[in-house]
């Protein structure tokens, strides 16, 4: 889910310079965010995250942690940089400028957003979904797109999907969680898209892609796993959703094979100004959220002050990557209108600008009415 920044850019959330992951301190953070007032030193908050959390009134020091989380949250793998920074010792953490920011534009006035990214289904909702949905159409969020990561949440995700009109799924194998997948659940992914193909509420084949970031990546495997979800989505007529970590040049080379006619979005967007060329002339939109929201993204800023805006879709990724504004908590599509404010000051146009273009690209893409509720 989470595209790896270059070791030259520091992290997205200012935890760690040099990080190689722009996703940290994500659910292992927000589990002891009142500890870090404590000035205590915790071990081992979560297997597999991290494996030394100092705090003195904020985080001190992270040590290094390999390949994906060996909890149910290992999607969220956590390692810093080989080198100088190896103890990932934490650089001036400050929120950036948006912090706190009300994205007043969402509350009253008449501007939709759409949440192309999230996981709503994930336990960490079980307790107050219904309130958190209530509160995103009270904000302008509108609909929301649920994406499925392995065989065993599918009909939890649909079955939420259809008791909430504002949700829309998508279905996948999420190559993070490669050794859970199976050959039959290609099949059976098949079965779900034939079952429900004209569906209003299915929206896209994901998350799917490559992750190469995971320790000792099986890169056959997941590219043959990769190839046979991107001819699902030809032959449904489904755009795709992306998930690419230090894998940029092998997804373009197999989205130039497939050629999709719906093409589809990449999440959590995080590469170079060429890279984002590549996917833009392939039909691509650019999936962008937390992570560009904190003030170590640097490349990720220059990079997003540059990008059409007919190029570009808004996502949290909930319940993780939470913003700058929003730190050490669960993410939520609650935060989207403040997510929206802080990268159109990016941009340097109006939040109310950038939400339009985002609403009407997601429209677009999935064949949704460009309506006053999306």
């Amino acid at each position: 889910m989470w595209p790896a920044f270059d070791d030259r850019d520091a992290t997205a959330s200012g935890a760690f310079s040099r990080c190689a992951d722009n996703h940290v301190l994500c659910a292992a953070a927000r589990r002891v965010r009142c500890a870090a007032k404590s000035g205590t030193a915790i071990d081992s908050i979560a297997p597999g995250h991290l494996r030394r959390y100092t705090t003195a009134g904020l985080p001190a020091v992270a040590r290094q942690c390999h390949g994906p989380a060996a909890s149910a949250d290992r999607r969220h793998g956590i390692a810093t940089s080989p080198g100088r920074y190896r103890e990932g010792y934490l650089s001036a953490w400050r929120p950036c400028h948006c912090t706190r920011l009300q994205a007043t534009y969402s509350r009253g006035v008449n501007v939709t957003l759409i949440d192309t990214h999230t996981h709503l289904d994930f336990a960490d909702f079980d307790a107050d979904r219904a309130q958190v949905l209530d509160s995103c159409l009270s904000l302008g969020v509108q609909r929301i797109v649920v994406l499925g990561v392995y065989q065993r949440n599918w009909q939890r995700l649909w079955e939420l999907t259809e008791a909430n009109p504002a949700l829309h799924a998508a279905f996948g194998l999420h190559p993070v969680y490669i050794d859970e997948h199976r050959t039959e659940h290609l099949n059976e992914l098949a079965d779900w898209l034939t079952r429900l193909q004209g569906h209003p509420q299915l929206c896209a084949v994901g998350e799917i892609g490559l992750d190469y970031y995971v320790e000792h990546p099986d890169k056959p495997r997941q590219q043959k796993l990769f190839e046979a979800q991107l001819q699902l989505a030809s032959d449904f007529n489904l755009p795709a959703l992306l998930h690419v970590r230090r894998s940029h040049a092998d997804v373009i080379a197999a989205l130039k094979h497939h050629k999709l006619k719906r093409s589809g979005i990449v999440h959590a967007f995080a590469g170079s100004r060429e890279e984002a060329r590549e996917y833009i002339k392939l039909g691509f939109k650019l999936g962008l959220g937390g992570a560009a929201t904190w003030p170590q993204a640097l490349r990720m800023h220059r990079v997003i002050a540059e990008l059409p805006l007919d190029s570009v879709v808004l996502e949290t990724d909930s319940p993780d990557m939470a913003p700058a504004m929003h730190p050490y908590t669960r993410n939520s599509p609650q935060h989207l209108p403040d997510i929206c404010q802080a990268l159109a000051d990016l941009m340097k146009i109006p939040s109310e600008r950038l939400a339009q273009a985002s609403t009407e690209n997601a429209c677009e893409l999935f064949g949704w009415p460009r309506t006053a509720s999306a």
